[in-house]
């Protein structure tokens, strides 16, 4: 079972992109995001790179092609005046020198702030004296990097689990051992059991029922493979045989078990929506389907789902959600008597996926090189980073608890306060004036606003604490991972259909991400203490550089309130349409537009971002920046000097970013975000200041007409 808050993971708007195993298991630069990747073709013409004037060119699919600079091999011979691209002007230098490391798929100003959180946390992590309520942490650090003892170990832990599912001899058998086993029901997934906000009541926690991910990861590939799906799938046949070997199958087996496994993906892809679908602007209603207990064992049909219930410890509730109704109607027809054999070999490689970053030294690297491989990256993180990598994702919330009580002041806290309910106000006074909403909708949009909770820093309570969880030295690296997920996971099956406790804001992002976000189920903007650093937040810096770094990230997550998927929220955090129909339809036709804009670049040959998928984001960076430039202007009247080249110098330093092509690719098909470089450059041309500041003109290349000017609040 995936644990998770599925808002966080959907709906959640954030600033960026960021084991044991699991099939499509992320290192902790995911989450968040997530973290998280090509471009289109292999090459470019050399041509095209010999000066920045010929990187913008019309061409003949009505595309305005601008090839991204954050490809090391793209970035232009010479640095572009600030009047054709100021992103790379800014930051050309520091994309010219800088290397990907090993084992990054990137370099940018989060991972430096991310690098700066892991010295400090490891520093907290090996001390001596550590705090015993962090002390959890410290020795599965310390478990992680013992490979002498996980070598010694290897798959002795795993092989009896394998073993239990290849003496199945029948469905029946096969069911009560995924679903009522509670080791194995944790490793092995025909359906996850997670928690959500409540979507009819934000301040309450639901167990949901959802469908699986996928190893492709989208459900469009299992109808017509892509490049993209054929990458995926490479990868995995690769990672999964040599998992499978290792575990004692021969060639013929593994082979025969990898076809079992898309096959019968293939079957459960058939009733999962596709990426494309994701994009749309009623998703959130599509995936918002509430069953009480007796409604979902009918949707289930025979299979038996509230064996599932029991094991997840869920069964107690009578309000579930249900995003894919469908994948959990066709679960008695998938898992079946007819797919045994099937079932069997997907069961097998999904346990071996789960432990193969918690066992010994060879599994570790399968598991490495597989992600190495989507994300086109080269050679491995240094032990100890994997390691950190490793606590931080298992101990998320304990590890942001520690890194913030040592390092985060109320002074710096209430700086930032100010900032925010400064950039409150100013939207209010926005909204008042809003010349394109009914009075009705505009009133109701202002209480949100006045109703918004703001989170700094770090939260008073945790969700899970880990309290009462020891490591056990008598048993092995897996066994003790697998127990303390165990009993982790029961702090989100006991808080299903219980009130969500806002003092633990932290179970919504770590306070050790260097990211923010916006919950709409909650109405909470969120900035974890990792972000309030340098380049973002500098105490020393000028008012207006502050402003071109967090004061960017501050309006821009409040903003998400009033984006195509915040809209859909009331001030309580429930899905409610609070709009006129006509308003509604001149909002839909002004971040169109955004989102349009964004698309007609083609940032790679016949690669472009897609307008539906970074409208979200691209409206919250534009209303973000209004927010702010309005607040600079406010300064300026009351006497303080403002410089507002600090301020477009600082949102394209913050924003600097150095990919590998893979993650380019990956990018334009699942981030919400556009490109770095034209979040930057398109954004900032919006903007009247923009050009007063630059003397920018007409026939610059980061001149937009007025009448084209976009605007949304």
């Amino acid at each position: 079972m995936n644990k998770r808050i599925i808002t966080v993971i959907i709906l959640v708007m954030s600033l960026s992109i960021t084991g044991c195993g699991g099939v499509n298991a992320n290192q902790t630069e995911n989450q968040t995001t997530s973290e998280v990747t090509t471009a289109g073709s292999d090459t470019v013409a050399t041509e095209e790179l010999d000066n920045e004037e010929e990187k913008i060119e019309e061409n003949t699919s009505n595309k305005v092609k601008w090839i991204t600079p954050q490809i090391k091999e793209n970035l232009p011979k010479e640095q572009p005046e600030i009047a054709d691209d100021l992103f790379t002007h800014v930051n050309y230098e520091w994309l010219r020198d800088t290397e990907l490391r090993d084992g990054r798929k990137s370099a940018s100003a989060f991972d430096t702030m991310s690098d700066e959180v892991q010295e400090t946390v490891q520093d907290l992590i090996v001390d001596e004296d550590i705090d015993e309520k962090y002390k959890i942490i410290q020795d599965t650090y310390y478990a992680f990097l013992d490979m002498d003892k996980r070598n010694e170990a290897g798959f002795s832990s795993v092989m009896p689990y394998v073993e239990r599912i290849e003496a199945v001899k029948s469905i029946d058998e096969y069911l009560e051992l995924i679903l009522s086993d509670a080791e194995i029901c944790r490793m092995i997934r025909v359906t996850e059991v997670g928690i959500d906000f409540d979507f009819e009541d934000g301040t309450m926690l639901v167990p949901t029922v959802n469908s699986v991910n996928l190893s492709l990861e989208d459900s469009a590939e299992y109808k017509e493979l892509t490049d993209r799906g054929r990458l995926y799938k490479d990868a995995a046949s690769v990672y999964w045989k040599k998992l499978l070997k290792k575990a004692g199958y021969s060639d013929k087996q593994a082979d025969t078990y990898i076809n079992s496994y898309f096959e019968l993906e293939t079957q459960m892809a058939e009733h999962i929506y596709d990426l494309e679908t994701s994009y749309r602007e009623d998703y959130v209603q599509m995936i918002s389907n509430a069953y009480t207990k007796e409604e979902l064992k009918k949707l289930a049909g025979d299979f038996p789902i509230e064996k599932l219930l029991i094991s997840e410890n869920v069964n107690s509730c009578d309000r579930f959600i249900v995003p894919e109704p469908e994948y959990i109607k066709a679960l008695a027809s998938i898992v079946s008597e007819d797919n045994l054999d099937m079932l069997k070999a997907y069961s097998v490689i999904d346990i071996l996926c789960y432990a193969s970053d918690c066992t010994d030294e060879e599994a570790n690297e399968i598991s490495i090189e597989y992600e190495n491989t989507i994300s086109g990256v080269t050679g491995m993180k240094p032990i100890e980073e994997q390691a950190y990598d490793f606590v931080n994702d298992k101990y998320n919330e304990l590890v942001g608890d520690m890194y913030a009580r040592s390092t985060f002041t109320e002074e710096e806290k209430q700086a930032i306060e100010e900032n925010v309910y400064d950039m409150i106000d100013i939207f209010r006074e926005r909204m008042k004036v809003n010349d394109w909403l009914s009075e009705e909708t505009r009133n109701t949009a202002i209480e949100k606003l006045n109703s918004m909770d703001v989170n700094i820093g770090y939260p008073e309570e945790m969700l899970n604490d880990f309290s009462g969880i020891k490591y056990d030295n008598n048993k092995d690296f897996f066994q003790n991972m697998l127990a303390i997920k165990s009993e982790a996971d029961k702090a989100w099956e006991f808080a299903a259909g219980k009130k969500f406790n806002k003092k633990a804001g932290g179970a919504i992002m770590s306070v050790a991400t260097v990211n923010a976000c916006y919950v709409p189920s909650q109405n909470s903007i969120n900035f974890p203490a990792a972000i309030l650093r340098k380049p973002f937040y500098d105490k020393d810096a000028t008012l207006a550089y502050n402003m071109g770094g967090i004061g960017i990230v501050i309006g821009h997550e409040m903003s998400h309130a009033f984006d195509t998927n915040g809209s859909q929220y009331d001030k309580d955090g429930n899905l409610v349409n609070w709009w006129t129909d006509e308003d509604r339809e001149a909002f839909r036709q002004r971040t169109k537009a955004v989102g349009e804009r964004y698309a007609m670049y083609e940032i790679l040959d016949g690669e472009s971002p897609n307008a539906d998928l970074v409208i979200t984001e691209t409206v919250a960076d534009l209303a973000g920046t209004s927010v702010v430039l309005d607040l600079l202007a406010g300064k300026e009247k009351e006497g303080i000097q403002v410089n507002y080249e600090d301020f477009f110098i600082a949102d394209a330093t913050c924003c600097r970013r150095l990919l590998t092509k893979n993650v380019v690719q990956e990018r334009l098909k699942t981030d919400y975000h556009a490109p770095d470089f034209l979040r930057v450059n398109v954004n900032v041309s919006q903007f009247d200041k923009f050009y007063e500041t630059f003397d920018i003109k007409e026939g610059d290349r980061m001149y937009t007409k007025p009448e084209d000017r976009l605007s949304v609040w």
